[in-house]
């Protein structure tokens, strides 16, 4: 589930122009039930998106 999250925090971190990622991508991730793919699809990581769609790791601590 870490993976997951430093995926989403380092695409964050990426910023640039434009939308976040550029094209859709697909990251691998292997969990206990075996290999899940995560598809991140262009503009999803875009700032009006935020809280929606995604968060930053530290937003996601203090919720717990």
């Amino acid at each position: 589930m870490k993976r997951i999250f430093l995926v989403f925090l380092l695409c964050g971190i990426l910023v640039g122009y434009g939308h976040i990622p550029k094209k859709d991508i697909v990251v691998k991730a292997h969990t206990q039930f075996g290999l899940c793919l995560i598809i991140i699809e262009k503009g999803t990581l875009d700032e009006e998106n935020r809280g929606k769609v995604w968060q930053y790791l530290d937003e996601l601590r203090k919720e717990k």
